[in-house]
Order: structure tokens, then sequence, then C-alpha cells
């Protein structure tokens, strides 16, 4: 007679996505509002739906809004420059304030210099990657994927397949994020 080996069926919860908990933040807490300054220029619909899609995969919800007067005071400002300086930054494709939490400034005339044939796939993980910035609040890159400090070929090819991914430390950072801007709002509610 043979032994047919036991399995064990102690299995942890199978997370979602990335391996996330959607859980263990509550629906409010895991939405944020990027205002879109009106002046920016350029349309980023296709690149706004793709990141949206992208957070939406670790059950975030990304609400855009064109203009940045009576934005949510946790609202995220969005703002794009078709003629960056060449000393601002150089090499980058945008820049965040993860401290202050709430401005970014993405260089659309790089993306579309530096990628003409990615532009609203590149564009689109621009954005992802600088909102994470504001929703970690926290200035550190992953070793992989979108939190990435410098996108190499293999990234750009993977942007291309949308196969770029976060990793599980950066989803976990951005959840304990979304929960830290949405306690101030909840307790100025309760007053």
């Amino acid at each position: 007679m043979r032994l047919v080996p036991f399995i064990a069926l102690f299995v942890l919860p199978v997370r979602a996505g990335y391996g996330v908990d959607h859980e263990r933040a509550p629906a409010a807490e895991r939405s944020v509002t990027v205002c879109i300054d009106a002046g920016s220029g350029p349309s980023t619909f296709p690149s706004r739906s793709l990141a949206s899609k992208m957070f939406a995969r670790i059950g975030v919800t990304i609400h855009w809004r064109f203009g940045v007067h009576g934005c949510p005071p946790q609202a995220i400002l969005l703002g794009l420059t078709t003629r960056t300086p060449p000393t601002l930054k150089p090499g980058s494709l945008a820049y965040s304030l993860p401290y202050e939490g709430r401005h970014i400034l993405v260089f659309y005339d790089r993306v579309v210099q530096d990628h003409p044939d990615l532009v609203k796939s590149v564009l689109a993980y621009v954005l992802v990657h600088e909102i994470t910035h504001l929703l970690q609040a926290e200035n550190r890159h992953s070793a992989s994927g979108i939190m990435k400090a410098q996108w190499g070929e293999n990234d750009y090819e993977d942007m291309k397949r949308g196969t770029l991914l976060f990793t599980t430390e950066d989803i976990d950072l951005i959840y304990r994020g979304l929960a830290a801007r949405a306690r101030p709002t909840a307790d100025a509610e309760r007053r």
C-alpha cells in the first residue's frame, strides 16, 4: 500500500491582488482624491485610467478632479509641466513632496522625449509612483517594481505589458498611509 503524503490545509487567507488584505482598511480609507491643475496642459486621461486600474488591483480608488481650487484638504495636487528646466532634477520624470504629503509635479516633456513610444504607459507608472510616495508619506524606494528608484529596460518592457507591480511591502505602506491620511478627517467629523 502506497502512502499519499498528507497535505495540511492550514492555509492562510489568500489575499486578493498582490497579497493585500483588502478588508484591513475601511473603504473610506482606501480612496484618495487627486486634483489636476487645470493649467497643466496635456491630456492625462488614458494614463489616469491605467493608473486607476493599477491602484484598483490593490483595493485603492483614485478620484480624479480637474482644478485645484476647492480640493479637499487631504487631496493630492498634481501639476504637469511641458517646459521643464534642464537643471530641475536632471534625469527625473517627476517629483513629489512625501513629507509635505500633497504636491506632485510631472515632467511631461521628459516622459515624451525619453519614451515617445510608451508615453501612455510610462506616464501612468510615473503617476502611480509619485502618488504612492505621498500615500506612504516616505521618500523610499523598493528594489523592484513600481517603487524602484530607477527603472531599467526590463521595467519599461513590463510597463508596456502592464506587469510592473507593487511589492507587498509597498502595498502595506500604502494602506498604512491611507489610514493615517483618513484619521484627521475622521477626527474632525467627530467634533
